[in-house]
């Protein structure tokens, strides 16, 4: 399992991503990120299949960041 990954933009996550993923080579990745987000089209042009989708979801206000940081790749699905 991959997450989460917090960064300032798509770019730095993406980053982080591949130097998480070399590490992890021949081993099975499991890698959770908003359906709603670009991420996921990244992960299968670089080679990692699509095996499901997962939404995030909230209740009330979302949480403030802090630096301009945001999630693009959750913890787990079953941690929210």
């Amino acid at each position: 399992m991959l997450g989460p990954v917090v960064a300032t933009c798509a770019t730095s996550a993406k980053a982080l991503i591949a130097h998480l993923t070399g590490a992890a080579s021949g081993r099975f990745l499991h890698i959770d990120v908003d359906a709603g987000g670009d991420l996921g089209q990244w992960l299968e042009n670089v080679g990692l299949s699509c095996v499901g989708k997962a939404a995030v979801l909230g209740r009330g206000e979302p949480l403030a960041t802090a630096g301009g940081v945001r999630t693009f790749v959750l913890a787990d699905q079953a941690l929210g």
